[in-house]
C-alpha cells in the first residue's frame, strides 16, 4: 500500500507529473499552510493571501507535465508564490 505521507517532495512530483491527484493533496497539505503565513505576512489580507496561495497550486497542477525543477520543490513553490505577490 502506497503511503503518500512516507515519500519525498521529488517523488510526489514524479507521481504528479502522472497526474496523481493523491500526490498533488499531499504536497498541498505539506506546503499551504506555510505559504499561507508567508503570503499574509507580505499581504497583510486573508483573502488576498488565500487567493494567492490558491493560484501557486493551481498553476502546479495545470503545468505539471511540463514543471521542471531547478531547485527544491518548497524553493519552487516559494518563488511562485514571489512572484504572484510582486504581479
Amino acid at each position: 500500500m502506497l503511503f503518500y505521507t512516507d515519500l519525498s517532495d521529488f517523488e510526489l512530483i514524479a507521481l504528479i507529473k502522472k497526474d496523481d491527484s493523491n500526490a498533488y493533496k499531499e504536497i498541498y497539505y505539506r506546503y499551504t499552510g506555510i505559504l499561507y503565513t508567508h503570503a499574509y505576512s507580505k499581504l497583510q489580507d486573508r483573502e488576498e493571501a488565500k487567493d494567492v496561495v490558491q493560484d501557486v497550486f493551481s498553476y502546479l497542477w495545470s503545468r505539471r507535465a511540463t514543471i521542471e525543477f531547478q531547485i527544491n520543490v518548497s524553493g519552487y513553490l516559494y518563488q511562485s508564490l514571489r512572484n504572484k505577490i510582486l504581479k
